[in-house]
């Protein structure tokens, strides 16, 4: 028989691996959702300056300064960030479902 002490060591040690596995994937979703946000986010600048620079006005910039000011790489570098984000969130919600699921 193992004594109790040995018993609650063991027991304390995985319930920290659990805690930290489910604080990762907490990490990992507001992550992911925040890179959404920000690539919508890059996309819809970039296409209002697009749209203003299809209309006649030539001095337009992304004005949000952060890679770039060239509003077609913005918009591109946008979807890019939007899609892997989404990719990387569809992941998570599956192995959070599957790990549910498992219980």
């Amino acid at each position: 028989m193992m004594r109790r002490d040995v018993m609650d060591v063991r027991k304390t040690k995985n319930r920290d691996k659990v805690f930290l596995g489910h604080l990762t994937i907490i990490l990992f979703l507001v992550l992911s959702v925040s890179f959404v946000t920000v690539g919508l986010w890059c996309i819809d600048i970039s296409v209002s300056a697009m749209v203003l620079k299809a209309n006649g006005v030539e001095d337009i910039v992304v004005t949000n300064g952060w890679w770039i000011r060239d509003p077609v790489k913005q918009y591109h570098i946008g979807l890019w960030m939007a899609e892997v984000s989404s990719l990387v969130l569809a992941c998570l919600v599956a192995i959070c479902l599957a790990w549910l699921c498992k219980k």
